[in-house]
C-alpha cells in the first residue's frame, strides 16, 4: 500500500513539473509572438503603401504620355489597389490617393502640369483605367 502511494505522489510531481516547464515556455514566446504581431502588421502596412503609390506613379506616367500626344489620344491601363484605401481624388492638378497608416493616413500625391479630371475607385483589387486626352484636360475614369 505504502509502494502505490508514493507512485501516486511522483505522477503529481511529474505533472507539475511539467505544468512548470510549459509555462515558462510559454512566457518566453510571449515577447517573441508579439513582436512579430507588429512585424506583420507594418509589413502589411508597408505592402499597401507600395500598391498604392505604384498605382498613383502608374496612372500618372501614363497621363503624362497622353497629355503629350493630346487629343483624342487614350490609353488604358491595370492597375492594382490595395484595401482599405480612405479615398481617391483626381482633380485640377493632381492624382491623391489616401492610404491608412499606423499613424493615422498618408496622403500619395502627384502634381500635374495639366488639368486632370476623372474618378478612382477605393475598392480593392485590379481595375482598368482609361486615360484620354482632351483639348485642355486629361480625362482619367474607371472602366472596371
Amino acid at each position: 500500500m505504502y509502494v502505490m502511494f508514493r507512485e501516486k505522489n511522483m505522477s503529481g510531481q511529474a505533472a507539475m513539473e511539467y505544468l512548470t516547464i510549459v509555462g515558462i515556455a510559454l512566457l518566453l514566446l510571449t515577447p517573441i509572438i508579439l513582436v512579430a504581431q507588429q512585424h506583420i502588421k507594418d509589413l502589411n502596412n508597408d505592402t499597401r503603401m507600395m500598391l498604392a503609390m505604384e498605382a498613383k506613379n502608374k496612372i500618372a506616367a501614363a497621363s503624362d504620355i497622353v497629355h503629350a500626344q493630346g487629343p483624342p489620344a487614350t490609353m488604358t491601363i491595370t492597375i492594382q489597389l490595395p484595401a482599405g484605401l480612405v479615398r481617391a481624388i483626381v482633380g485640377n492638378q493632381m492624382i491623391l490617393i489616401e492610404v491608412p497608416s499606423a499613424e493615422g493616413s498618408s496622403d500619395l500625391v502627384s502634381m500635374l502640369d495639366y488639368n486632370v479630371t476623372g474618378n478612382l475607385s477605393t475598392s480593392s483589387g485590379s481595375h482598368k483605367i482609361r486615360i484620354e486626352a482632351m483639348y485642355d484636360k486629361v480625362n482619367i475614369t474607371v472602366i472596371s
